[in-house]
């Protein structure tokens, strides 16, 4: 099954706002997980159950070329690989963040955060290839969102039901 999403960019055009629209296609049935790095490529990982979804790039000159072409444009994740994650009980993973160097990706399941070191830029065979290590979070009710602070020394938790607490923890090495 082929499933096609929208993704806006919007970029800042002498104090306005103007949107770009695009049409990506991608054949997961449910991707929760988007993530930018820091030289503006879109990385996707698909929710499956037992959590060993798929990750695909969207890479930023998709979103500069698309500005050139009619809209909509269109592009396909053709090369994506299976993510390297413990097998869950759920339909999983649920959100991730990648830091602001670039260099590390954290992804959220129902029950764990995992935490992935990336050398070259490649998170697609980083996630796929390398075993993450298992860090810390609290039990939540229904957690669902990770992501690292500004400078990269921790990270935020929060879950999805009404009045939790945003929960932060700190790198200890």
């Amino acid at each position: 099954m082929i499933v096609s999403f929208y993704i806006s960019q919007i970029l800042s055009v002498t104090k306005k706002y103007t949107k770009f629209f695009s049409i990506f296609s991608w054949d997961v049935y449910d991707t929760e997980t988007l993530m930018v790095d820091p030289l503006g490529n879109v990385v996707l990982i698909s929710k499956v159950q037992g959590g060993r979804g798929k990750v695909g790039v969207i890479p930023s000159i998709a979103f500069y070329t698309a500005q050139q072409l009619p809209i909509p444009h269109s592009y396909n994740i053709s090369n994506s690989l299976t993510l390297n994650l413990p097998t869950t009980d759920n339909v999983d993973p649920l959100g991730g963040d990648i830091s602001p160097n670039g260099r590390e990706v954290l992804l959220r399941t129902h029950h764990n955060i995992y935490h992935w070191m990336v050398s070259n830029g490649d998170y697609v065979t980083t996630l796929n290839k390398t075993s993450p290590l298992e860090v810390p979070q609290r039990d939540e009710p229904q957690g669902e969102a990770v992501a690292w602070d500004a400078r990269g020394e921790g990270y935020y938790t929060l879950s999805e039901r009404e009045n939790q607490p945003l929960y932060y923890f700190r790198r200890l090495f």
